[in-house]
């Protein structure tokens, strides 16, 4: 793996988990959980987030859906995750905490979804089949990735260095996604980049850093309406699949 359970929660630790952040994150891809509902072949009741972890995406969902939730991360610490289901009002839930390449179950789930999860592995090819194994039939997967590349990869090299190492970039293009599909008899219902160009960082800058964060942001903030409305691998801030099972 790329990170461990320690770079997690440094990462989440001033994360706000109150009911109306995590909608206001979690409802910027309402459009993608519709998707990801119409696609399944049948009506679905259970939900499975893989690298769950603070559990905002999943209760929300679940939530959204009245969907029974599952939350998988190999992180220990469970606290967040129950506040994220807590605040979105889901009592009954599972957390499961184990490494997502070991851990096996012949439990199955109607959705599954991963959010900025593959990447951060080696073998990510495992961790996507993983996916699959655990998917009912007639059920539907959505997994969202950063995209890293291009333009992002080079931004990163220079502002933000060590959060692009944390990242696996060789998964982050399409075929990664057809040949899941392929490779796991799954239909692609959806695939495409997505988002504006993303100059956040991860880290203090010098003044030079400074100066090209700045005129990163300026540029992007303009520019945004183009990028997102002609997304690609040179500058979208992530890529988005969704499959189901026959």
């Amino acid at each position: 793996m790329y990170t461990d359970k320690k770079y997690w929660q440094k990462y989440y630790q001033n994360t706000n988990l109150d009911k109306k952040q995590i909608i206001a994150i979690c409802s910027k891809y309402d459009k993608y959980w519709d998707m990801l509902f119409r696609v399944c072949k049948h009506k679905p009741k259970t939900i499975l987030e893989m690298g769950a972890y603070p559990g905002r995406f999943i209760a929300y969902v679940a939530s959204k859906y009245s969907l029974k939730p599952a939350a998988l991360d190999f992180n220990p610490d469970r606290k967040k995750i129950e506040k994220s289901f807590k605040e979105m009002g889901i009592n009954q839930y599972e957390i499961i905490t184990d490494n997502i390449i070991s851990y096996t179950t012949e439990k199955k789930y109607d959705l599954i979804i991963s959010m900025g999860f593959i990447e951060h592995f080696e073998d990510y090819v495992a961790v996507l089949n993983k996916h699959a194994t655990m998917l009912e039939k007639g059920g539907a997967i959505l997994i969202i990735i950063p995209n890293k590349r291009g333009f992002r990869k080079l931004y990163g090299l220079i502002c933000d260095r060590k959060n692009l190492d944390a990242h696996n970039l060789k998964c982050m293009n399409k075929k990664t996604f057809h040949d899941f599909s392929f490779n796991n008899k799954l239909k692609m219902d959806y695939l495409q980049y997505f988002g504006g160009f993303q100059y956040s960082v991860h880290q203090k800058l010098n003044k030079l850093q400074l100066c090209i964060y700045y005129l990163v942001r300026f540029a992007s903030i303009k520019l945004k309406p183009y990028i997102e409305k002609h997304p690609s691998w040179l500058y979208s801030s992530g890529i988005i699949g969704i499959f189901s099972k026959e």
